[in-house]
């Protein structure tokens, strides 16, 4: 079984990242496959490295705030059954 097929013409052999700006061989970059091959390729323009540190860091940025909000929400539950057992006595 093969694992990976190229479509099209044959890809460059490097490519400039637009993040970190260094000249890296065309397997350190994803190819696009929602579009349709040009002239300038169908490969990201942000290498693999860069492309999974950016979702390192949303996801740790997602995280922080989704703990804040859970932080807040049970505060919140906290005070509401407190002030339901004030009432039920």
């Amino acid at each position: 079984m093969t694992r990976f097929v190229h479509r099209g013409p044959m890809p460059p052999a490097s490519r400039v990242c637009n993040r970190c700006g260094v000249t890296l061989p065309i397997s350190a970059f994803y190819e696009r496959l929602e579009r349709p091959i040009s002239q300038y390729g169908h490969w990201h323009s942000t290498c693999r490295a860069c492309l999974l540190s950016g979702k390192r860091a949303r996801y740790a940025a997602d995280t922080a705030k989704g703990a804040a909000i859970r932080k807040e929400q049970r505060a919140r539950r906290a005070v509401k059954c407190f002030l339901a057992s004030l009432v039920t006595g």
